[in-house]
């Protein structure tokens, strides 16, 4: 997956709305899409790979074909790489948080990528 660089001035509206928190993909992808977006881009759960080599799990937003890591652009740079697990599009996100408790328009925890590959609405430390 080829990650494209956002413009600056979104990357300054997402940090102004809280949604470039560093150590907070998952949310910050999930309220860009649901909000920001307007439900227009899609949620994409992939691994990245630190400067370490390290495999971790991410959340990245698609939008018209294109994949943007606004967390970390807005906190340095970008992972060596990246690779596609899942897609979800707001739909299929806001469903997923809803079947967890959470509320799109309020509190919620979104999907995360667990290190055992599995998928689930889980508060995730880093």
């Amino acid at each position: 997956m080829k990650i494209s660089a956002a413009s600056q001035e979104l990357i300054e509206d997402l940090k102004g709305k809280g949604l470039a928190k560093p150590n907070h993909c998952y949310s910050n992808a999930a309220q860009t899409v649901l909000g920001v977006l307007k439900g227009k881009g899609k949620y994409v759960l992939c691994w990245m790979w630190d400067e370490k080599g390290v495999k971790h799990g991410h959340a990245v937003v698609e939008f018209n074909g294109h994949y943007f890591d606004t967390t970390l652009q807005a906190n340095g740079g970008f992972a060596s790489k990246y690779e596609i697990f899942q897609s979800f599009t707001a739909a299929e996100l806001g469903a997923m948080i809803k079947q967890a408790g959470g509320d799109v328009d309020g509190a919620f925890v979104p999907p995360a990528l667990l290190a055992d590959g599995k998928v689930a609405c889980v508060e995730v430390s880093i």
